[in-house]
This record gives C-alpha cells, structure tokens and sequence, in this order.
C-alpha cells in the first residue's frame, strides 16, 4: 500500500510541473471526496465504508464522475451558456469585413465582456487566420447576408470593410434598417458626419450608428403635429413681413411676387413649392439644369466648384431684391404654407425638382421616403460646401436617425447657419 502511495505521490509531483492548476482542482477534488466519505462516516457509524468491502468501487466511481463532469460540464458551456443564455442575454452581431478592423473590434468586445456575441465574418475571403482570442467563422458573401441574419438570428451589423463600394454600402445600410436591425460603421465611411453631427460608442469605441424607424407611423403624426403648432402661430406673425418682401419685390422687377416650382417630394410626389420671387421672369431653367445634371453625375467637384461651394454663384438672372433675399435665407419662407399644407415638414431632407428626379440614382431616390423639409442636416452641416453624395447621406443618416430631439437641435442650429450666412448665394 505504501509502495502505491509513494508512487502516486511522485507522479503527481512530476506532472505538477507542467499541470499545476489542473492539479490543484484535481486535489480539491479528492479532498472534498474524502470529507464527503467522513461525513458519511460520522453520520452512520456502524456501517463500514464500501471502498473497504470493494475496492473496484473506486475506478467505476471515477471513470463515472469523469465522464458525468464531461458531460455536464459540455452540456452547461456549449448548450446552455453559449446556445441558449447568449441568444436570450446577448445581442448577435456579424462583422461586414474580415480586415484587421474586424479582428480589433472583435478583441474589443471579448476582453471587455459586452453585451454582444460575434457570430462571425461576412464578405470575401480571409486572407489569414484571424488572431483573436477566439476564432470567429467566416458566415458567407455579403450577398447572402439576408439569409445569414435569419439563420444566425442576427440583431446588429458592424460595417467595418473601408473599401466597400458606395452604392453597396448604401444597399447594406437601407436593408439593415428595413429589417430592424441596427448598423453600426466607422465614421471613415462617411467622413461628412464629423461636421455637425453627434458620434455615438459602441463599446467605448466611436462609431456611427443608424437605427431603424420601428415607430415611424406615430413619430410623423406626432411631428406633422408639432410643425402645425409652430408654423401657424409664425406664419401669422411674419405676415408684416411678407408685405414688405412683396413690396419690394413689384418695386424692382415686374412679375410676381411668389414662385410656384414644382417640386418632388415624399415617394416621388409632385407639389406646387412656394418661394419668393428673386429672378427675373422668363429666363428660363436651362443653366439650372445643366448644372445639377453635372453635379448629380459627379462631374462637379469641390476643386472645379466657384470657391470651394457646389452651387451656382454668379447667376445673372438673379435680381437685386433676389440677391439680398437668397443671402438671408428669405425667399424660402413661404415654404410655412407647404407645411401648413402638410406637403413639407420643418425639418427633412429638401425637395429636389423634376428634372433633378429624373436623373437620380436609385440610392439617391431614399431621401425622398419622408416628407421634405425647409431646413435640415445638410443646411447646417455645410450646405453649399458638402457634395451631392454626401448631403444624400446627411439625409438618409437623418432619415434612419429621426427624432424629436435632433429636430429640436437642428432648427437651433439652423438659426446660426442663416445669421451667419454660411452657404448662401
């Protein structure tokens, strides 16, 4: 006997060296197996211990609580923590690119313990190994994303592949919010945010999140609400100075005093937009339209623009009265009455012209999902010194962004914007 314990006890001391904390709950196991024994011992002490009668007791009884430790020990992390508790706990998330991005923010989200369960990559092929403390699958193409966020039960997407193609990007950004989910990307990817706009966390890192409108119904009653409470008492003060504009306006130049441009607004719509007058009538629109044709197309950038603004700044059919209306942002205040028609919100992406409509990209066409407004994010992040794409993507991040709260913050800022003129020609 005691030849076989001095045995056991070398074997254990030479395996300490390379299993030490395995060991340690190897022997606290064995101790708590030896108390539970004497505390059976104490509690029938008549009996004599089985493990004397039977000493084939002792390797049966271990081959059975090792595999029974087995057992449940897969059962409570593989089923029940990892399957079960983590769809119910955490939010499922998948990474759009398998860059070294992606493997930083899944590191992140491991060692900070958070909320969320990376299910894995979608996009090309890694060209290695992530090195991450846990490997992540790659789930398939972007193509096949719809069919990963149902298998997967996906709730959040990080976009974190800098080189995506815009108009995917677009694609990705208008699926996500269609279908409930939250997106969240480097504000990299759209670099016009950093203007104005609030950058949110995730996990302690900055990123740009847009969320789906899943209360979109009650949110435009309750603001069609709110733009009649505050333009009707407006429009009712500002009447004196309506009668001044239209004076001055038959004073310098014969035609009307208001301009009727018909606009396209929310799902292509068309309405009658009002404007105070400020060009010379029958000039006709030609040098108008070739203009937006060119910037629409992207042939008109910040470098070919008159000082660094993408519109028209020199525009001879402007009169002198129209000049000094356009620079105050005053010719567009007779908008109140297509918001008191319900034709136009306070706050949205503007109302583009026909002609502009017809030369729309698909992708473009989504800032017109929602009633257009007088002011909005492009008219105080930069106006005329952002490009069309990007006052697209101002509109579209205020469209899946939407709230109260923002229209309040935007219609301050719109004050600055008009009293220092930025943008205005």
């Amino acid at each position: 006997m005691v030849p076989l314990l001095f045995l056991a006890a070398l074997v254990l001391l030479l395996l300490s060296r390379f299993f030490w904390d395995h060991l340690l709950y190897l022997l606290k196991s064995a101790g708590m197996s030896f108390l539970a024994i004497g505390i059976i011992g104490m509690i029938i002490p008549e009996e004599r211990p089985i493990i004397i009668e039977q000493w084939a007791v002792i390797p049966i009884g271990f081959a059975l609580a090792v595999g029974m430790v087995l057992v449940s020990r897969s059962l409570l992390v593989h089923v029940v923590f990892n399957d079960w508790m983590r769809r119910r706990f955490r939010k499922q998330v998948a990474i759009v690119g398998s860059d070294q991005e992606a493997q930083r923010i899944t590191s992140h989200i491991i060692d900070e313990n958070a909320p969320f369960w990376v299910a894995g990559f979608v996009g090309a092929e890694e060209v290695s190994k992530p090195k991450i403390p846990v490997y992540k699958d790659r789930l398939g193409e972007l193509k096949e994303l719809p069919l990963i966020v149902r298998r997967k039960k996906i709730d959040e997407i990080i976009v974190t592949d800098e080189n995506i193609d815009k108009r995917i990007f677009i694609s990705l950004l208008d699926y996500c919010t269609s279908e409930g989910l939250t997106v969240w990307f480097s504000p990299k990817l759209m670099p016009i945010i950093d203007l104005k706009l609030h950058i949110d966390t995730f996990c302690g890192l900055q990123m740009i999140r847009l969320c789906s409108q899943k209360n979109s119904y009650v949110f435009n009653k309750i603001k069609h609400g709110l733009d009649a409470l505050i333009v009707l008492p407006m429009f009712l003060l500002l009447l004196p100075l309506f009668f001044m504009i239209g004076i001055a306006i038959k004073l310098n130049s014969r035609g009307p005093v208001f301009f009727r441009a018909k606009a396209v607004g929310r799902n292509g719509k068309p309405f009658s937009m009002y404007k105070f007058r400020s060009m010379q009538i029958d000039t006709g629109n030609e040098t108008h339209k070739e203009y937006v044709t060119k910037l629409i197309n992207g042939q008109i950038t910040k470098d070919s623009g008159e000082g660094g603004v993408f519109k028209i700044t020199d525009d001879q059919r402007i009169t002198l009265i129209g000049r000094l209306l356009r620079k105050l942002s005053l010719d567009e205040l007779p908008q109140l009455i297509n918001v008191l028609k319900g034709e136009m919100s306070l706050v949205g992406p503007r109302p583009c012209l026909p002609y502009e409509y017809e030369v729309y990209k698909d992708w473009h066409k989504k800032r017109l999902s929602i009633r257009p407004g007088i002011t909005g994010v492009w008219q105080v992040a930069g106006r005329s010194a952002v490009s069309f794409e990007d006052m697209v993507l101002l509109d579209l991040y205020y469209i899946y962004n939407r709230n109260i709260l923002m229209d309040m913050n935007i219609l301050y800022e719109t004050i600055f914007t008009v009293l220092e003129k930025r943008g205005a020609y």
